[in-house]
């Protein structure tokens, strides 16, 4: 009963409240409302100003007006003292001058009093009497006189309550017409225009609004008085109702710690004060400890042993959400877990939430997965050095067979420039078709090696696609005409000039072609080149009558190693890396490569590749011919240690017309350069005691020091066919690079371009 009288003892409090704030409230209106009437008096008391100053001053512009003088507008007796005030024209009535003064006097005459606006011009010195200031009006004149630029007041006049306004007129220019007998000068206070704004008929047009005012606040007063009686029966309701609340409110934080102890994972509850309030039993599970080893202690005991003198929640402000930490067991021992901090209520104050999960097993997982990782890098790893060393193993094994394979081809090219007879010359030619084969399939197994170990480089040049299919056509006529098969060329006529590689595209086109030409017994191999409907993409086909490929053999041709039969290899040869090479390089060209074929009825090799744009088509590339690049060199030094590789050059040069002197390492053929001077050095690049990279860089330093000896031009010769090797030597300071086994036809353009460039470097 005591809490539901309490809210009747109470109530006229608010009421009272209610009551003085919508007095206040209504007083404050009414102030506002006179204010704006007063406001608006204002306005009108200064347009009138400015309105009767508008017209003095166009008036006085002007000079006055000459008006008919009638009984209305009589001579201006104030204006005697002016000439001509009176004019009297032939044939017109006599006319009278108005000045400004008279004409406002007029205006305000027929106008009369509008708006409830009085006006007059007054003076401490009027010319016309009836213009004598009153006790107000003189006040406000004198005011003018002390610098004031405005005197308004709210006062009575004639028993009703006017605004009145009052402005200073000075003297200007036009005003001395009139006012300069009285002794005036330009910006004197000549006087002032007063205006009297009437409020009573302002006050009673406003008097509908104080009505509504009153009955809106009325209204609002009622309304409260309704909204009190209702919040005190409401709250007696809820007074009531408290203690059922409480009985709910009591058994709600029971169920919820029952809650909290059943939930799988760790939970504690902590205060501002960092004290353990709550700890459900998958924490204390965790802890191995009790409940009142918990609760009520510092929580830095159990979940947070790392920040005993700093909480990063309470004291740094800091949020935990899903943070690793550790936590203590019985005996002191660290367990890893996950955990999540959130602020929450307990029992009515603010506290802290703790959840957290044992990850001793994620972080077992974790470590295994890590080691799996490692395991797997050291694999992969391995795994490179194993390409690798396979690289090196095939650049060794390509060079340990190019050497005695350039005795081979050299030697037998010799031989084929003498005097045979038939059957010798069958045999020389047995074997150079046999060297040539077994130096494409080294050339095969090399590229095959360099495109594994991702150290195949594409060059960037402008050619014509239809220029690189006539050399690959034209290199191949022979074969096909051997073989008595019809070889055809199609070039779509408006193909574009391309940037790209032509070197590795007619290693491709060669390869193609090569197939076609070995599988097809009779009939005919056409090569086309057209375009697509993408940009600089040119497709070529190489189309053949041949043999033909079964269907389920096809998916399997550009692997490695891999053949459409096994009785190709006894047939024909080849180590099945041909086609793959093709698909090698297609991909790094960024092109696709495939296959048409119907078993019995010939096949369509055909590759799609996406060139660049050639920046200058006038440009593209054709190669100059070897009298356009030059000379050959007369002074020839050959650096070789082998025995047989210095007879093969030597024999290779003499047709040449050349005579070369010889030396066996790389420290001998400084000696020799910096004795005697020679047009180009044909330098092996491994050699004993010096090899040919430290040999040409030491011949370049020594002509450095020497600029008065003339640069000789360097070409390598290597048994290494690597790109890297390459550029490798032309690092080095070398000027060309042919590989072994020597071709004379290569060999020749090589020292042109390299004598013809060291040329040109001395010129310059």
């Amino acid at each position: 009963m005591l809490a539901t009288a309490q809210p009747r003892k109470l109530w006229w409090v608010p009421l009272a409240a209610w009551s003085a704030l919508l007095l206040l409230s209504f007083a404050w209106n009414l102030q506002q409302q006179r204010k704006f009437v007063v406001g608006l008096a204002r306005v009108r008391a200064e347009a009138y100003f400015e309105r009767d100053l508008a017209t003095r001053r166009w008036a006085a512009s002007h000079g006055g007006a000459y008006v008919p003088a009638t009984e209305a507008t009589p001579p201006n007796p104030n204006l005697a003292h002016i000439p001509h005030r009176d004019l009297e024209l032939e044939g017109m009535p006599m006319l009278t001058l108005m000045n400004p003064a008279y004409m406002i006097r007029q205006i305000n005459e027929v106008l009369g009093e509008s708006d409830f606006v009085q006006g007059k011009i007054t003076s401490l010195e009027p010319i016309r009497g009836l213009n004598e200031p009153d006790d107000w009006e003189r006040n406000a004149l004198l005011r003018f006189e002390a610098g004031d630029s405005v005197v308004v007041e709210q006062t009575n006049l004639d028993g009703s309550p006017v605004l009145r306004l009052m402005r200073p007129l000075y003297v200007e220019e036009n005003c001395l017409a009139c006012h300069g007998h009285q002794g005036y000068e330009v910006g004197d206070v000549r006087g002032g225009v007063a205006a009297a704004v009437e409020l009573g008929p302002l006050f009673a047009a406003v008097g509908d609004a104080r009505n509504t005012l009153i009955a809106w606040h009325l209204a609002l007063w009622a309304l409260g008085i309704a909204a009190l009686l209702f919040w005190e029966r409401t709250i007696r309701a809820v007074l009531v109702s408290s203690d059922k609340l409480t009985q709910r409110l009591i058994g709600s934080v029971r169920r919820t710690e029952r809650l909290i102890d059943s939930l799988p994972f760790g939970i504690m509850i902590i205060d501002h004060g960092h004290t353990v309030l709550k700890a459900n039993r998958a924490a204390l599970e965790l802890t191995g400890q009790t409940e009142d080893q918990v609760v009520g202690v510092q929580c830095h005991g159990h979940v947070c042993p790392a920040f005993a003198h700093c909480c990063p929640v309470l004291d740094l402000h800091q949020r935990i959400e899903g943070r690793e930490a550790k936590t203590l067991d019985g005996d002191g021992n660290a367990i890893p877990i996950l955990k999540t901090v959130l602020p929450f209520e307990w029992e009515g104050r603010p506290c802290l939430l703790e959840a957290f999960i044992d990850i001793r097993r994620q972080k077992q997982q974790e470590a295994e997965l890590i080691a799996a990782k490692d395991e797997a890098e050291r694999a992969r790893d391995a795994a490179a050095e194993a390409d690798h060393s396979k690289s090196r193993f095939l650049a060794n094994m390509s060079h340990e067979i190019r050497t005695p394979l350039n005795g081979i081809v050299g030697m037998n090219d010799v031989l084929l420039g003498t005097e045979l007879d038939e059957e010798q010359r069958d045999c020389a030619q047995v074997i150079k078709s046999s060297a040539e084969i077994l130096l494409t399939v080294i050339n095969d197994i090399l590229d095959f090696s360099k495109i594994e170990a991702g150290m195949l480089v594409l060059e960037s040049i402008t050619f014509h696609p239809g220029d690189c299919a006539r050399e690959v056509v034209r290199g191949m006529s022979a074969t096909a005409g051997a073989k008595g098969l019809e070889l055809r060329l199609e070039v779509s006529a408006d193909l574009p000039v391309v940037a790209g590689d032509p070197t590795r595209l007619r290693q491709i086109l060669t390869n193609l072609l090569n197939n076609a030409l070995k599988f097809t017994p009779a009939g005919s191999v056409t090569v086309r080149v057209l375009g697509t409907d993408r940009p600089s993409e040119v497709r070529f086909e190489v189309v053949d009558t041949g043999v033909g490929i079964p269907a389920e053999r096809q998916s399997e041709l550009f692997d490695a190693f891999v053949q459409a039969d096994p009785s190709t290899t006894r047939e024909h040869g080849g180590t099945g890396l041909g086609l793959s090479i093709c698909r090698q390089l297609t991909a790094l060209m960024g092109g696709r490569i495939g296959v048409a074929s119907e078993f019995g009825e010939g096949s369509t090799f055909w590759i799609e590749v996406p060139f660049d744009r050639a920046e200058n088509p006038d440009r593209a590339s054709k190669g100059p011919t070897v009298a356009e690049i030059g000379p050959l060199p007369h002074r020839v030094l050959l650096a070789e240690d082998n025995v047989v590789n210095q007879k093969v050059a030597c024999r290779v040069l003499e047709k040449m017309g050349i005579e070369a002197v010889v030396v066996v390492d790389g420290e001998k053929a400084l000696e020799a350069v910096s004795k005697d001077s020679y047009d180009l050095v044909l330098m092996d690049c491994q050699m004993p005691v010096l090899d040919g990279l430290d040999a040409t860089r030491r011949i370049r330093a020594y002509e450095s020091g020497h600029p008065e000896r003339p640069r000789v031009a360097i070409v390598a010769l290597t048994a290494h066919a690597m790109q890297s090797h390459r550029e490798e030597c032309l690092a080095a300071g070398m000027d060309g690079y042919v590989s072994k086994p020597l071709n004379s036809g290569e060999l020749d353009r090589a020292m042109r371009e390299a004598f013809h460039s060291s040329a040109l470097r001395r010129a310059s």
